[in-house]
């Protein structure tokens, strides 16, 4: 590549992601808008992706791929991010696709908008296969963009394209995030200094599939998330973050921010709803049922949990049950959501499943 500094740095990190790396390269490299380098940087593959990079880097020298020993996703990020040059840094993942468009739309919108330091867009939802299953979130301003913050991260890292000097301005992700909630955090923290945008059209093609993040670690992502807001509260009151000195996520640290068993368990729960509802756009409801039953064992185990949780709780596990042709669980799961806040499930628009759970409930003649 020649010494002229691109307007635009694409960050992907890659591990053992070779069954979709091919496409998400081409995504980038397809791009209408062409000012741009393409920096990779592999973190611990033990399957064929690097082969999978060097292949395109040979036919493209916009690409810089770089091969460091495994590490953490937030330290294989700021590897990746902070050997940008260019003035805009485009964040991409590995196993999802952007649209032809995406830069130059991006890059459009930052440059008569200067105020604006990260900018994010909306995702068509696509199977392993590529299937369109949907269209998830929306455009959001600066105000609602906030809002959205208090519960998590309004921005998606396929779509999400910041200033370079605000991703430099916070020190990048910070250790103590390892591989969960470190985009959450780093989007608080750059809010925190400049305003955000989110459009309304479809930059990107996010990836449902069964390599994403495990159930066994939405705990750890759940922590991650009440890690999050309550170290955006401490720096709000004026004081020292102990984040910034952490190495990970400890009992201590848990205790020293105020992060309470009760946070925990109600973002679990509510984690593990999002995570149900992805997996059934994506797939039959049998596949789903070992994660709904993750999610009422983690129910059946909180002892600080909100009515509205629960009752979202168990709505989640009745359309799953619904899904599959369940009709008799789905119903006994509207009913259970029904005792614990009744004004919740008045609320679903699911009016035949509430009729049924009514029926369910009524003492016969």
């Amino acid at each position: 590549m020649d010494g002229k500094t691109p307007l635009v740095s694409v960050a992907m990190v890659v591990r053992n992601v070779e069954r979709f790396l091919a496409e998400a390269i081409e995504s980038i490299l397809n791009q209408t808008f062409r000012d741009f380098e393409f920096i990779i940087v592999d973190f611990g593959s033990s399957d064929a992706s690097p082969a999978v990079v060097k292949s395109y880097q040979a036919k493209d020298d916009r690409i810089q791929f770089h091969v460091i020993p495994p590490c953490n996703l937030s330290e294989a990020r700021n590897d990746c991010c902070f050997r940008a040059r260019g003035k805009y840094l485009a964040l991409m993942d590995a196993d999802d696709v952007a649209l032809p468009d995406r830069l130059a739309r991006q890059v459009e919108y930052l440059e008569s908008h200067p105020e604006i330091g990260i900018l994010g867009g909306t995702n068509d939802l696509i199977d392993e296969s590529g299937r369109w299953l949907g269209t998830a979130a929306r455009a959001e301003n600066d105000r609602e963009i906030r809002k959205t913050l208090l519960n998590g991260n309004p921005f998606s890292g396929n779509t999400a394209t910041m200033r370079l000097d605000a991703f430099r301005g916070v020190g990048g992700y910070r250790r103590a995030f390892a591989d969960t909630g470190e985009d959450y955090d780093l989007s608080q923290r750059i809010m925190e200094r400049c305003q955000g945008a989110k459009l309304g059209e479809v930059f990107a093609r996010y990836r449902l599939h069964s390599g994403q993040i495990s159930a066994r670690k939405l705990r750890q992502l759940s922590l991650a998330q009440c890690v999050a807001r309550a170290s955006g509260r401490i720096r709000h009151q004026g004081k020292a973050d102990p984040v910034d000195s952490a190495d990970s996520i400890t009992p201590e640290l848990l205790s020293e921010l105020g992060v309470s068993e009760e946070d925990v368990e109600n973002t679990l729960l509510a984690t593990y709803s999002t995570r149900v509802l992805n997996s059934l756009r994506a797939s039959a409801g049998d596949s789903t049922l070992p994660l709904v039953n993750e999610m009422l064992k983690a129910l059946a185990q909180s002892k600080h949990v909100r009515g509205s949780v629960a009752a979202e709780t168990w709505f989640t596990a009745a359309r799953a049950y619904y899904r599959r042709g369940d009709i008799r669980r789905a119903c006994g799961a509207m009913t259970k959501a029904a005792i614990v806040h009744p004004s919740f499930v008045a609320a679903t628009p699911w009016r035949g499943l509430r009729r049924a759970a009514r029926r369910v409930t009524q003492p016969s003649g």
